[in-house]
């Protein structure tokens, strides 16, 4: 969604200082923007919680079609609540001037996609109060959740041994769940790097923005910030072709028209017995723990 509905616009907004898409755009860009960061991280937030219920507590009865549904819905109305104030407070205004105002066109009547808070300040104590709001919300709150989740996820998998002998199969299981949890931790961390910067950068904006806005390279430096956080979602796939074999085989058989993807039957069969090593890792977890309970009897 940022990729399709926001990022070009707001660059050449940043590049032109002039808005051209009209007003009805100018508060859809607004809204995308944290709509689809706040489901982002939410979304991962509910995958740990997810996983931890999983490894931890594996004879807990598995999530549901109804209730995994449910997440998805709180989810997006959570993070659209979250996101509604850029959608009721943003208009094109012709006479604001932008943070970025310094431009080497002259533009007699510049439209600017501004967003005025009830406090009639673009920068003020409502702008402050919720970009903190938001970071606390979206950032640091999040990321403790997911912290606490995959360290005691990690203390599970790599700090504790199932009982009685390991056998191959419960050793690729655990291999298997290890890599998932790897994977997850990764794009949590690559999630924490590129959008810290940007909740620091808006912060600084309320305190020092006679510094920061008035900076000979202000334009350049928010583009960079912008372009970090918004990169975020470059990333993920990558990730999830390198370390998820099944996401990696579907990738290649969705694209194997193109020349340069080769995939082959083996490679599905293959993914989907990692899938069923995955799926049948909860039944032994649960056949472990009662037999040690039995032999304790």
């Amino acid at each position: 969604l940022n990729a399709i509905f926001n990022i070009s616009f707001t660059f050449s907004y940043v590049l032109r200082n002039d808005w051209y898409f009209g007003n009805a755009y100018c508060k859809i860009v607004r809204f995308i923007s944290p709509l689809t960061v706040a489901s982002s991280i939410f979304t991962l937030m509910a995958i740990s919680i997810d996983r931890y219920i999983a490894i931890v507590h594996p004879m807990r009865p598995r999530m549901s079609n109804v209730l995994a549904k449910t997440i998805i819905a709180v989810v997006w109305i959570a993070s659209a609540a979250i996101a509604l104030p850029w959608l009721i407070f943003t208009n094109i205004d012709f006479s604001a001037c932008p943070p970025l105002a310094i431009t080497d066109t002259p533009i007699h009547v510049r439209r600017v996609c501004a967003t005025i808070w009830p406090d009639q300040e673009n920068y003020g104590a409502w702008y402050f109060w919720y970009s903190f709001s938001f970071m606390v919300a979206t950032y640091f709150l999040p990321l403790i959740a997911q912290g606490v989740s995959y360290s005691i996820i990690g203390i599970k998998l790599w700090g504790s041994q199932a009982p009685g002998e390991i056998s191959n199969r419960h050793r690729e299981q655990l291999n298997a769940k290890r890599k998932v949890v790897k994977m997850m931790i990764l794009v949590v961390v690559i999630f924490a790097i590129c959008w810290l910067p940007v909740h620091v950068y808006f912060l600084l904006g309320r305190s020092y923005s006679d510094v920061l806005y008035s900076h000979p390279n202000a334009r350049e430096i928010y583009m960079v910030v912008f372009w970090l956080g918004m990169s975020n979602s470059m990333y993920n796939p990558f990730i999830y072709c390198w370390l998820n074999d099944s996401f990696r085989t579907g990738f290649k058989k969705v694209f194997h028209l193109l020349p340069c993807v080769h995939s082959s039957s083996d490679e599905w069969n293959k993914s989907l017995g990692y899938t069923k090593v995955a799926y049948k890792s909860r039944v032994h977890d649960v056949s472990a723990i009662r037999n040690k309970m039995m032999s304790r009897v």
